[in-house]
């Protein structure tokens, strides 16, 4: 199924006792987090460690006009995330088995890496208004604190917590309008 999903820029959750197939697009806000939903406080990471990070893609692809055999994609480099990385080429393997063109194939390496350098994640516990989210909805975050003004990001995990007042934590990761092609 993760190689399936790969021809999709995808994934696949499990929530609320259903699976769902979240194909590689732009998805709007579907609403916006503030300070008044939030209780307690809010952790901002940055930075993953330098040994997760990658800046160039490599792998195969399956030819469809010689049969499905399997043929390597040019990499996908990004000469601007190696200078951010001090000057460290660092591939990662990306085979796309039930990818059939070239073409395709480089476009989902650049997905996949520039989704790889969306770095910033953001936990924040809510009210009970966080309620109408699941993992996978796009929102907005506003929070004047850390200068963070309608940022957008992606619900990667959600958890509900019973006990004296019902709360729920958010994970959001960064998310962008040019990730996907148009």
């Amino acid at each position: 199924i993760n190689q399936l999903l790969t021809t999709l820029a995808g994934r696949l959750l499990y929530t609320n006792g259903k699976f769902k197939l979240l194909g590689g697009e732009y998805r709007s806000p579907s609403g916006t987090i503030t300070e008044d939903q939030m209780v307690g406080g809010i952790s901002i990471s940055t930075r993953p460690p330098s040994n997760a990070i990658f800046n160039s893609v490599k792998g195969f692809y399956t030819e469809r006009n010689t049969d499905f055999v399997a043929r390597d994609y040019k990499p996908y480099v990004s000469t601007t995330y190696i200078s951010d990385d001090n000057n460290r080429t660092n591939f990662i393997d990306l085979p796309l088995r039930f990818t059939t063109n070239q073409k395709q194939a480089q476009e989902l390496a650049r997905i996949a890496l520039e989704r790889s350098r969306m770095f910033q994640t953001v936990r924040v516990s809510c009210n009970m208004s966080a309620m109408k989210y699941q993992v996978g909805d796009v929102v907005r975050l506003t929070y004047d604190r850390a200068s963070i003004s309608s940022a957008i990001y992606e619900i990667i995990d959600y958890n509900i917590n019973i006990g004296e007042a019902v709360t729920v934590d958010l994970v959001l990761q960064e998310f962008s309008s040019d990730l996907y092609p148009v």
